[in-house]
């Protein structure tokens, strides 16, 4: 089989989030055998304003930011759009910051998932 597209990845969430300083939620990571090419992730506080939120791709212990928005609005998404290559051990990771008891958070991601290993 040539190298080429083999599927989709989706990772999704919704949420009553907890009080606190900072809300994570880390999508799946890439497993042996695979890489992905992410393309689209998105994020919202469906509730309340907060003082920000992020969108990172994490790979050999480095944190690089794909999309920020600082002190959105209630209702505000963050979307990152693109083609990422993702490798085995990379994962995307969702922030919330300053945000109030049982806000609810949403996002998620979808990625096409190419098989490396036949």
């Amino acid at each position: 089989m040539p190298l080429g597209y083999s599927g989709i990845v989706t990772y999704a969430y919704g949420l009553g989030a907890p009080a606190g300083a900072t809300y994570t939620r880390t999508a799946t990571t890439v497993p042996a055998g695979e890489i992905w090419v992410l393309q689209h992730a998105s994020m919202w506080d469906a509730d309340a304003s907060i003082a920000a939120m992020s969108i990172h791709i994490n790979r050999s212990g480095y944190s690089t930011v794909l999309a920020v928005v600082i002190t959105p609005t209630t209702n505000t998404a963050l979307i990152y759009n693109g083609a990422l290559t993702m490798e085995e051990g990379d994962y995307v990771t969702f922030f919330y910051n300053a945000n109030v008891e049982d806000d609810r958070v949403e996002g998620g991601m979808w990625a096409m998932r190419i098989d490396i290993d036949q």
